[in-house]
């Protein structure tokens, strides 16, 4: 379903860079948040925008990512941002992954659990 999606998503684009990129975690505890934006980078895609409740760890979004928008509420930046593609960061020992909704139908959504659950189009 996720595949599709960025299908979708492609075809509104000339360029993967066109593509502006999020994340909704940017924990300490195995960088992921970080992961996830250097390997969308890698991929062609514009990290864009940092989520994340801890201001230490938006700190260090700053660091590594100049000029990325950083929020401290998924609301705040599902409002204030521009981002096309917002993947999730869920740690393991969560039991179910936290969901965002774009009513208007703006930034498609991945969401992968650390633990290997599969991908899932959200």
């Amino acid at each position: 379903m996720l595949a599709a999606r960025l299908e979708d998503l492609m075809k509104k684009y000339k360029r993967t860079s066109d593509i502006k990129v999020g994340v909704v975690g940017y924990g300490g505890a195995y960088n992921m948040g970080r992961v996830h934006l250097q390997e969308m980078q890698k991929a062609g895609m514009t990290p864009t925008a940092v989520t994340e409740i801890d201001p230490a760890r938006l700190a260090a979004a700053t660091e590594d990512f100049r000029g990325i928008e950083t929020y401290s509420s998924l609301p705040a930046m599902l409002k204030k941002s521009a981002v096309d593609l917002v993947t999730i960061i869920n740690a393991a020992q969560h039991p179910r992954p936290a969901r965002a909704s774009r009513p208007e139908g703006g930034a498609a959504r991945g969401l992968r659990k650390a633990d290997g659950d599969q991908d899932r189009g959200m």
